[in-house]
């Protein structure tokens, strides 16, 4: 068991790392994106609340991925990792760097794509085992 968490934990650390060494290349390469202060759709928070409630939500959702078993793993890992990354950033550079901007959309960045799939992919799953499991 404890093998399976360091694992999981391993496979979330190193994804988000992945994910903040990206956004460190996309202010590089253009620096015209936006220092989103606040978090999904520009909604703002205070700081210390944001700080407090992020990391809550994090451990939940990784006690929950160490509860799941199967095809759901790899959205909570793409969930957690974006998740982790967008709070590593917002702690060293006080916001959360959106470089890409679609007509109707947001402005995003990575990490956020990462959530957006993860969610996706959860829905997926549960959709999926609903429909086998009423067969």
């Amino acid at each position: 068991m404890f093998r399976l968490i360091l694992r999981r934990l391993i496979g979330v650390v190193l994804g988000a790392l992945f994910l903040l060494g990206a956004a460190w290349l996309a202010r590089q390469v253009r620096p015209d994106g936006y220092l989103n202060p606040g978090i999904a759709f520009g909604l703002v928070l205070p700081p210390p609340l944001l700080l407090t409630l992020v990391p809550l939500f994090l451990l939940w959702l990784f006690w929950l991925s160490w509860q799941q078993k199967g095809r759901g793993v790899w959205g909570f890992q793409l969930i957690l990792s974006g998740g982790l990354a967008n709070l590593g950033e917002r702690m060293i550079f006080g916001g959360v760097y959106d470089f890409f901007s679609l007509p109707l959309i947001p402005a995003f960045n990575l990490a956020d794509l990462a959530i957006s799939l993860g969610c996706f992919w959860l829905l997926v799953v549960l959709f999926y085992d609903r429909s086998q499991s009423s067969s």
